[in-house]
């Protein structure tokens, strides 16, 4: 949900750095410069210049008769073809080969390593004075334990193992939250199950204990007994608390280092207990057919939700579905609305420590980077950069709106209107906002569980957007509030027909029930509970990552399931009162039916949930699709902690899912707010299912002020999201024109145009990028891959124009080397924004700033799911976009 124009901005700031534009010949590498004689640099003439050597990876592991590739880069390619000299030392611990030839204009050569004998040996590659070497480890198929550690484990210290275990330890963050704990290492009995084989011994780090915070971890592990074909993105970790079964949990930021003989794999933990890396016995032995539609679908903030609901209610159209942000897990955004941004009240139930009209604190957060914040103080972090926008209350209130025209009112039903609350007529929605503030609506008889169980206090409709001066998101009750919340009605504890501070905002789009899973029982309440040492006896727990299949804490009613009961709920409608009539407004639907009622139109957001999406999808198509999302950890909006938990779903659907906080940690470093390098990171190693949570917990206020982890993030930052999904797709389609080509100087690298949809009438301008050299004649037969993007709330297709500099020099740098350089794309820039005539009624207008990219639910709302994907048929109609087809995939 940014402003217009920001993201674009961002990416003209970072395309210089990045790229060049123009051919081959008139751009030298920074790492060539001669010595004027014709020489690499060196003192050798004659040699050709290759700037370095480099090889990747930097070391190998084996077992005897085993054999592992290295590729060989030099900085750039020769004119002419080259010899590289190839020794190993000592002797008799690998074989290689004794030079390898590189190509004319090539940027690598794959050197073979094979293992002959336990041991250790360097493999040197040299051309002239230049040379690169790799360790090779030979490896014995072992795995074995010995040694402890012992220590307290306070904010910022280490506590490390010794002996054998020396490379095991485990790391608290400065969060002045966190309590010192005394820890004990050792090893443990192995944890890994059938189907999986052990490369380290068990290490168990006790007491077993839960954190707010990720603590950092390293295990030890033998890299040579991975087999080629299985990478850090395939290697597991199983995880035992000592009381429930082991099990695999995708852990953030995995990551090997050392040599392969005695490496460590280091990733980040939210528990103490026992961890075991493993790989899965056949993993890159098996083979399956691929359907590729070369279509792959990105989106920021709005956009983001945007292309995940879109991309995973139709996945057989896409290859990837890249959600940037934005609200796509409505299961737990509509728990956060009704808990956070509609929260701080107290209710009518006598446990609350006040009366309907006061103050009451919201309960604490339960995920990592959740915040609390309530309906009179929405956050909004005032001073610092990286949000992409003010979101003062007027614009928090117009969000609400949109999002109402978008899918419905989730909170109130009314069966005469999908926007307004119950009692409320479209004649006051007509009127106009100064008018429907001077008139409010009065309700009486209107029950709620919460806030007016009796129905004696009238409910109101109400205006809102004043905020105090410096403090944007806290409500000014004194001020000008001129916005009306059309979708919202409040408690009227004093009757005098304004909304004044503490009193309630309701909330009633579901009948009341607990939350505490299917077999009916509280944690507090199961045999064995022990807040410290048994916090979940039943093991029914909703967690991301430990348990992605717990029903207990997931943020929606769970039926009956086998012989478990589910979950207590109360058939009183959605007022949540037993015995009040049906009103002729129906806003007390569903009541005496026998069935767990939700509003109509919060199974309108469920249509659209990730995670649920996800959950139910086709294994076929779960089989085929990618995703690939991010969010900030200091967002304003929740976000991570929505996409953390729709990441869920593919974890209990079985499918491998990898976290990385931050960008920096796919390549191993931890929060280093640097332009992202793909020439640093194989995106074919990193998993298929990608969680990036970019920016530092540990923020400085510096840091913070400069956007780190916002909602947009920092310059950097903003950058690095869009060049991290962009390559990884790049990398992952087969096949692709890579060849360098100027950058069409004299052409129309970006341009918009109007496009009317076929079925609806409805006229939208739509951006488009041509890659560099698709109108020359030499290209006239290559096809290409299609992205489609989705700008963010308030932005139109136009707003993107500045991205066209980064992904063209994306698909051309002379920096980046023809095998890791993007593929030549199209990308397509479609329209999100609302089209209506602002002299309109608000009735008859399509919506206020943002579609939300949703086929609206009100029969004269904009129809923007259709639209997109008839978009997408008429690029295919009119431009060369690249064919599906069937490939094998080995996995």
């Amino acid at each position: 949900m940014r402003r217009i124009g920001w993201l674009a901005l961002w990416a003209l700031f970072g395309a210089g750095s990045l790229a060049s534009c123009g051919d081959d010949s008139s751009v030298a590498d920074a790492a060539d410069v001669t010595d004027g004689d014709g020489t690499d640099g060196d003192g050798e003439g004659g040699l050709e210049m290759i700037g370095g050597l480099r090889a990747e990876p930097a070391y190998v592991g084996m077992q005897a008769g085993e054999s592992r590739t290295v590729r060989i880069w030099v900085d750039h390619p020769p004119a002419a073809a080259i010899s590289l000299e190839i020794g190993a030392a000592p002797a008799g611990v690998v074989t290689v080969p004794a030079s390898l030839d590189l190509p004319a204009d090539g940027w690598h050569v794959d050197l073979e390593v094979e293992g002959d004998a336990a041991g250790t040996a360097a493999v040197t590659v040299s051309y002239g004075a230049r040379s690169t070497v790799v360790t090779a480890d030979v490896v014995s198929p072992e795995v074995e334990c010995a040694g402890d550690g012992a220590g307290t484990l306070s904010r910022g210290g280490t506590v490390a193992g010794s002996g054998g275990l020396a490379d095991a330890s485990v790391s608290m963050p400065p969060d002045d939250s966190l309590d010192p704990l005394d820890v004990t290492i050792g090893c443990a009995e192995d944890i890994v199950t059938a189907g999986y084989t052990a490369v380290g011994p068990a290490v168990a780090f006790g007491p077993a204990r839960r954190f707010f915070r990720e603590l950092s971890f390293s295990i030890p592990l033998k890299v040579g007994l991975l087999p080629e074909a299985v990478t850090v993105g395939n290697v597991a970790i199983f995880y035992s608390d000592g009381i429930h079964p082991a099990r695999i949990v995708p852990f953030a930021s995995t990551w090997i280092q050392g040599a392969a003989g005695g490496g460590t794999l280091s990733f980040a933990s939210t528990r103490l207990g026992t961890f075991q890396a493993a790989y899965e016995t056949a993993a890159g032995t098996r083979t399956r057919t691929r359907h590729w539609t070369y279509k792959g679908i990105v989106g920021v903030s709005m956009g983001g939700g945007g292309a995940g609901y879109v991309g995973l209610r139709q996945p057989e159209r896409f290859d990837f579905v890249s959600p940037l942000g934005g609200p796509l897990n409505w299961t737990q955004m509509m728990h956060y609305v009704e808990t956070y941004y509609l929260g701080g009240f107290c209710t009518a139930s006598p446990d609350d420590a006040g009366d309907v009209g006061e103050h009451c604190a919201p309960p604490p957060p339960t995920q990592p980077f959740e915040r609390t914040e309530t309906y009179e103080d929405w956050y909004y972090p005032d001073g610092r950069d990286g949000q992409g926008g003010t979101f003062d209350r007027r614009e928090y209130c117009q969000i609400f709106r949109d999002m109402a025209l978008a899918f419905g009112n989730p909170g109130l039903f009314n069966e005469d209107s999908v926007y307004l609350p119950p009692g409320v007529p479209l004649t006051w929605w007509a009127m106009g906002e100064s008018e429907r503030c001077a008139n409010p609506v009065t309700l009486e008889s209107f029950y709620d569980d919460e806030y007016n169980p009796d129905g004696s206090l009238p409910v109101i409709t109400f205006c809102d957007g004043a905020e105090i001066p410096g403090d944007h998101g806290r409500w000014d009750p004194d001020g000008t509030n001129d916005y009306p919340l059309d979708v919202g009605v409040a408690v009227d504890v004093d009757g005098d027909t304004i909304r004044d501070p503490g009193e309630p905002v309701i909330r009633s789009g579901r009948e009341p029930y607990d939350d505490v899973g299917v077999d009916g029982v509280a944690d507090a309440l199961e045999t064995g509970y022990d807040p410290l040492e048994n916090p979940d006896p039943a093991d029914d727990d909703f967690d991301y990552q430990f348990n992605p299949a717990g029903t207990e804490g997931n943020w929606r009613w769970d039926g009956p399931g086998g012989t478990d009961p589910g979950e207590p709920w109360e058939d009183f409608g959605l007022d949540g009162v037993a015995g009040t009539p049906q009103q002729p407004a129906g806003y007390d639907w569903g009541e005496g039916d026998g069935t767990y009622n939700e509003s109509p139109h919060f199974q309108d957001y469920l249509d659209h949930d990730g995670y649920s999406l996800l959950r139910d999808m086709p294994d076929d198509q779960l089989d085929r699709i990618e995703v690939l999302a991010d969010a900030g950890v200091h967002d304003l909006f929740p976000f991570v902690v929505g996409e953390d938990a729709m990441m869920a779903a593919l974890t209990a659907r079985g499918r491998v899912v990898r976290y990385y906080n931050d960008f920096s940690s796919t390549y191993g470093v931890p929060y280093a707010d640097e332009m992202l390098d793909p020439v640093k990171i194989n995106f074919l190693t990193l998993g298929r299912n990608t969680m990036i949570r970019y920016g530092n917990p540990d923020a400085s206020e510096a840091q913070l002020v400069r956007g780190d982890g916002g909602h947009v993030g920092t310059v950097t930052q903003v950058i690095n999201r869009l060049a991290y999904a962009t390559f990884a797709m790049s990398a992952r389609w087969p096949g692709g024109d890579r060849q360098r080509h100027a950058a069409d100087t004299e052409g129309v690298m970006f341009y918009v145009d109007d496009w009317a949809s076929p079925s609806t009438g409805r006229v939208s301008p739509f951006g488009m990028i041509l890659p560099p050299g698709y109108d020359d004649e030499s290209y006239a037969d290559t096809r290409y891959p299609v992205v489609f993007f989705l700008h963010g709330y308030g932005q139109e297709p136009g707003d993107m124009v500045a991205s066209a500099i980064i992904f063209q020099n994306w698909m051309i740098s002379l920096s980046i080397p023809e095998d890791l350089r993007m593929q030549k794309l199209i990308m397509v820039f479609p329209d999100g924004r609302c089209r209506s005539e602002e002299s309109l009624p608000d009735p008859e207008k399509e919506c206020i700033r943002g579609t939300f990219y949703a086929d609206s639910v009100r029969p004269d709302g904009p129809q923007m799911e259709t639209i997109l994907f008839e978009l997408m048929d008429y690029i295919d109609a009119n431009y060369r976009t690249k064919a599906p087809e069937d490939l094998p995939e080995t996995w």
